[in-house]
């Protein structure tokens, strides 16, 4: 996904948060040791897709996530795993903070798309 990630830096340079703002990719299978930074914010979009990725997902956002930190995941609801139910439920499981889920749609001209908004505190 280099596309992917040279379109989200476009968007970084675009609303002028250089500096504030960072795209990192990680494979939260096989996270690179290296990496020890530590985030106030992580932003996720899109990326509940399979169930056995929940836990070394929710593994990599909280090892990365500073304490009182904030993840935010927005994500297609309408999937037929239930990936995102899993996401939830494994925070809810081993993390402690506040955790909040709210339904959206998403309208055009010639579909409608259901969203969940996941924040973790």
């Amino acid at each position: 996904p280099e596309e992917l990630l040279g379109n989200l830096d476009y968007n970084i340079r675009a609303n002028r948060v250089t500096g504030t703002c960072e795209v990192v990719r990680i494979d939260w299978h096989a996270p690179p040791s290296d990496l020890d930074e530590r985030f106030g914010v992580i932003i996720g979009s899109d990326i509940a897709y399979y169930c056995n990725d929940i836990p070394p997902l929710v593994t990599t956002i909280l090892s990365r996530l500073l304490p009182g930190g904030v993840f935010v995941c927005m994500n297609r609801s309408d999937r037929q795993e239930p990936a995102l139910d899993h996401l939830v439920q494994r925070l809810k499981d081993i993390a402690p903070g506040e955790l909040s889920r709210q339904e959206y749609t998403l309208c055009d001209t010639f579909s409608t798309t259901p969203l969940s908004l996941v924040v973790y505190r």
